[in-house]
């Protein structure tokens, strides 16, 4: 599984754990929140790099940084190991300079592969939306 691939699956695996993110106290959750609206902005902007035929220098860098952020942004919610596991799930996924290289290898399934990732920044960024809610 590609990229984006694997950010989807990580974007509906947080979306099963909203519930227990909701559970938060408010400031945990505005932080949660935030977290999840900058990948999605960042998956957002490696999309429009992609479509221009650009590499995502500078995405792949800030996405890298929040893989770093998320395990202690929501440990204190869903837990040490399961905080742990799905920092190591993002750390799978982080490398978009490399979906550059693939979609351009692999012209047929470009398509599929933004599609996929456009839906990884919607998952998250509704995420984060319910979840500063509350």
């Amino acid at each position: 599984m590609r990229q984006p691939g694997k950010l989807y699956a990580l974007a509906r695996e947080l979306w099963g754990l909203r519930d227990t993110l909701i559970s938060a106290r408010r400031e945990r959750r505005e932080r949660i929140a935030a977290l999840f609206q900058k990948i999605a902005q960042c998956l957002d902007e490696v999309e429009a790099k992609l479509l221009d035929n650009e590499v995502p220098h500078g995405q792949c860098e800030q996405l890298y940084t929040y893989v770093q952020e998320l395990p202690g942004v929501i440990e204190s919610v869903v837990g040490a190991e399961k905080a742990r596991k799905l920092g190591e799930r993002l750390t799978e996924a982080y490398d978009v300079e490399m979906l550059y290289a693939d979609l351009r290898l692999h012209p047929a399934e470009r398509e599929r592969e933004l599609v996929a990732l456009a839906r990884a920044a919607g998952q998250l960024r509704a995420l984060a939306d319910i979840i500063a809610a509350g």
